[in-house]
């Protein structure tokens, strides 16, 4: 028996229950349809769901009243009006005919299955945002008394091949739409634009932005300022001079819908990274980048710590520069006086190198408290860069070898988060951490080891071996002993025990070695000296 003589049996309220149900179902997964970036595959769903609903309206006439009673309704203007043909000179009468004759006018149709008191959303190309005329037309619509009662939100999504000036030109022009929540794709903060000043406000009917980018020396004020009453989801920052305000926007709560961070040819630090994942409980992709060679060295032991990087000492030198000025300048040519202002300054130097040290593991225990616990992140992306120039770090060019209380450290704190499925890590050249990492998470699936080599032949063809010797015997099904030492070599199980398989999701490995080249260091060829996939 069909399910269609079978609802003759079903009573009428139940059967309205089910189909707000489905309505419910498919008004939530058209919701994520209409948004961004619509790929094949999305379209293809979406097309299903039409169809779907379609033959649930034309099973029953009571199916189709109460299909049309709950289904929302989304007009993409891209798709309905054809004013991007910039030679249509009846571009008034397309906005007329489409929406005017066919939505509003067909509403009071009782064979009209969407109805325009459903109309939840609105969806622009910025392509087709060309002139004020088309403003002032799509303002007249929006100000009819059953769009003006029931539309939530226009979705304006703005083409990344726009060059800056255009996309300037185009907020401008969206800042006069006639609608209070507005949500747009993207937009980039850059003040080389010559169209841009640093005093640049976003219009205050943006509410919503997908995408945001932070570009070279836009300041951390007017970001603060920019995004205070937005909402947003991603975050990329690309070659940015300046300290962008994690803390600032964490008080502010502003990060708590962030779900991607890229922060590309941008050295962070420690308190940065505290602050995007206290804040950031949503959170699926962190990629960063960070002076490994500090890193290296806050997390040795006392008793080995290498060489400091460079950029942790000019830190210290830029905290000391007032104190030691003001003290040189009552420097007297008395040997006394010399020698109490060089006691002076030393003391100071080692005090403030203290306090720096005591910040970094406030920062770092948090930092790994919050990965380690953290239920959403799936992507880790960890690049290295000092402030000082790429790879300039003294631990990073000596080849020096991690410490065990390094690779415990930096390896627990990502071994036992039990969330991430895909890690990269440019410039860990240690095999124990790679051990560390995978014998003890069965989470991660895709690890990606990088290393530059710009002549200085950071990976040695000894520790390319291990590398691989270390996957072999994953792959054969050996034992590591799984201890904290994070510094034994790999060892195989005792013949009188029963050989214990070791469980790891491992499908993808890949170690890659990034060559600079000789004339510009920018251009890097990329050589894969490993490679595994399931």
């Amino acid at each position: 028996m069909s399910f269609l003589n079978k609802s003759n049996n079903i009573p009428n309220y139940i059967q309205k229950e089910i189909i707000k149900l489905i309505c419910y179902q498919c008004n939530r997964v058209n919701k994520k349809l209409c948004e961004f970036d619509l790929y094949e595959e999305e379209e293809i769903k979406y097309k299903s769901i039409n169809k779907t609903i379609l033959s649930i309206c034309l099973t029953s006439w009571f199916w189709f009243k109460t299909c049309s009673t709950y289904m929302n309704v989304i007009i993409n203007f891209n798709k309905s009006i054809d004013i991007i043909n910039n030679n249509n000179n009846n571009n008034n009468n397309y906005f007329n005919n489409i929406i005017y004759n066919n939505i509003i006018n067909n509403n009071n149709n009782k064979y009209s299955m969407l109805k325009i008191e459903n109309l939840t959303t609105l969806v622009l190309e910025s392509s087709i945002i060309k002139s004020m005329n088309f403003i002032e037309r799509l303002n007249k619509f929006l100000n009819l008394q059953v769009i003006k009662t029931n539309l939530k939100k226009i979705l304006i999504h703005i083409n990344y091949s726009n060059n800056n000036s255009q996309n300037n030109q185009l907020i401008s022009m969206i800042g006069k739409i006639d609608f209070p929540f507005i949500r747009i794709s993207n937009f980039e903060f850059d003040v080389s634009i010559t169209s841009m000043t640093t005093s640049f406000i976003l219009p205050i009917n943006i509410k919503k932005i997908k995408s945001i980018g932070v570009l070279k020396n836009y300041s951390p004020s007017m970001i603060i300022s920019n995004l205070r009453n937005l909402s947003f989801k991603e975050i990329y920052i690309c070659n940015y001079n300046n300290k962008f305000p994690f803390k600032e926007l964490s008080i502010m709560n502003k990060l708590s819908s962030v779900q991607y961070y890229d922060t590309h040819k941008t050295s962070i630090k420690i308190d940065d990274l505290y602050y995007i994942l206290k804040s950031s409980p949503n959170l699926q992709l962190l990629s960063f980048y960070i002076c490994i060679d500090d890193l290296i060295y806050q997390l040795s032991c006392p008793k080995h710590k290498p060489k400091s990087c460079q950029c942790n000492n000019n830190n210290n030198n830029n905290n000391n520069n007032n104190n030691n000025n003001n003290s040189l300048s009552t420097t007297t040519t008395t040997s006394t006086s010399t020698s109490t202002t060089s006691s002076t300054t030393t003391t100071t130097t080692i005090s403030n190198t203290t306090n720096n040290e005591f910040s970094f593991y406030y920062y770092w225990r948090m930092v790994c408290k919050l990965i380690k616990n953290h239920k959403k992140l799936k992507s880790l992306f960890i690049y290295s860069l000092c402030k000082n120039g790429e790879n300039c770090g003294l631990n990073y060019l000596n080849k020096l070898k991690m410490s065990n209380h390094f690779v415990n450290q930096f390896g627990g704190m990502i071994s036992k988060n039990k969330s991430i499925k895909k890690l990269n890590l440019d410039g860990f050249n240690s095999p124990d951490l790679l051990k560390r990492i995978i014998t003890n998470n069965n989470t991660i699936n895709s690890i990606q080891f990088q290393f530059p080599n710009n002549g200085n032949n950071i990976l040695t063809n000894n520790q390319k071996l291990e590398y691989i010797n270390i996957f072999d015997k994953l792959l054969n099904n050996n034992n590591y002993d799984n201890d904290d030492s994070g510094s034994q070599q790999p060892q195989l199980q005792q013949p009188q025990q029963q050989p214990q398989q070791l469980q790891h999701s491992i499908k993808k490995f890949k170690l890659i070695e990034n060559i600079s080249n000789q004339v510009d260091s920018k251009v890097k060829t990329e050589k894969v000296l490993f490679s595994f996939e399931k």
